[in-house]
């Protein structure tokens, strides 16, 4: 956290953090854990509502890392491939996919979300600001 990795760009993005830090805070489990499950989330959140720019880290992201083969014309098909390959390196690990493998009850993600974006007009800024529907669509959809 000394900023090192974001030398040359505007800035750190920590949303994913902003989502996971309330989890593993209410419910003592491990940040990493608590990343495994909130990351891949976030970037099906961003592929399904983010702009072309944004879609189009994400297919970076799955062509940098996961070896995708880039299609230009298909940066969400791209972008939802890498992000089911993060998600199996992930599960290859042992590492938890969902809210439920934390050993939380999904029906906990009401006070997920109150501790995460408290009011209407709270949100996790960064990458792509999440307002507190965004953050409620993204703990819904890693619950199960």
């Amino acid at each position: 956290h000394n900023d090192t990795t974001g030398l040359g760009r505007l800035g750190m993005d920590g949303s994913c953090h902003g989502l996971e830090t309330q989890v593993s805070g209410l419910f003592d489990t491990a940040h990493g854990a608590g990343l495994s499950v909130m990351m891949p989330a976030m970037l099906n959140y961003i592929i399904k509502h983010g702009n072309e720019a944004q879609v189009a880290r994400v297919a970076q992201f799955a062509t940098d890392v996961f070896e995708v083969d880039a299609d230009y014309a298909d940066a969400k098909g791209v972008a939802q491939e890498g992000v089911r390959r993060f998600k199996a390196w992930l599960g290859s690990l042992g590492m938890p996919l969902t809210i439920k493998e934390l050993g939380i009850d999904p029906k906990e993600i009401p006070n997920i979300l109150d501790a995460t974006v408290p009011t209407e007009d709270s949100a996790i800024n960064g990458f792509m600001k999440m307002d507190r529907a965004a953050v409620k669509e993204i703990y819904e959809s890693a619950a199960e």
